[in-house]
């Protein structure tokens, strides 16, 4: 018990060396032996007996696989997977979207066109320069207004359905 003792002590001021860890306290006992003083009188098994009561406790025995560690963060995907309620169809192109919000199919749609009337804008007008008057789109087959001073930009395609003549009205609504 003393060899064990003093290996022990070794340990710690070479840690406490390598570490720079304080001085351990003076009195190094086993939790074992500290708690029932009638062991010091028996001989111990062996010494891993000795670390196994005293210094051993809280080190896990088993080890938790992946698949169990997953199941205890998130829970076991089969159990908690619940059909989404939120998903609509769109009326426009059939299209699954969220209820509440814009068909991204839609909306991509949209927007390509949007780019294309921006094109059209700044090689009319010049990019990034103020329009004074209102600005009119024209598709291909439409008439030019003539009795307003508008601005007027010519699309060389036929006008999509979503994009209205006048974007103040509702116009082909499915």
């Amino acid at each position: 018990m003393n060899a064990l003792r003093k290996s022990l002590l070794s340990l710690l001021e070479s840690s406490r060396n390598t570490f720079q860890l304080p001085l351990p306290i003076p009195a190094l006992n086993f939790a074992a032996l500290a708690a029932n003083p009638d062991s010091r009188s028996q001989p111990s098994a062996s010494f891993l007996d000795d670390l196994k009561e005293g210094l051993l406790r809280a080190v896990q025995t088993n080890r938790r696989s992946v698949q169990r560690r997953q199941w205890r963060r998130i829970g076991m995907p089969q159990f908690n997977s619940k059909p989404r309620r939120d998903l609509k169809v769109c009326i426009a192109c059939g299209n699954l979207h969220e209820a509440h919000t814009l068909c991204g199919h839609c909306y991509a749609s949209v927007r390509a066109e949007t780019e294309v009337v921006k094109e059209a804008m700044s090689k009319t007008y010049g990019h990034l320069k103020p329009i004074e008057h209102e600005v009119v789109v024209v598709y291909e087959g439409e008439a030019k207004p003539k009795d307003r001073p508008e601005k007027i930009i010519e699309i060389p395609k036929k006008r999509p359905d979503f994009f209205a003549k006048n974007l103040l009205e509702k116009e082909n609504v499915a």
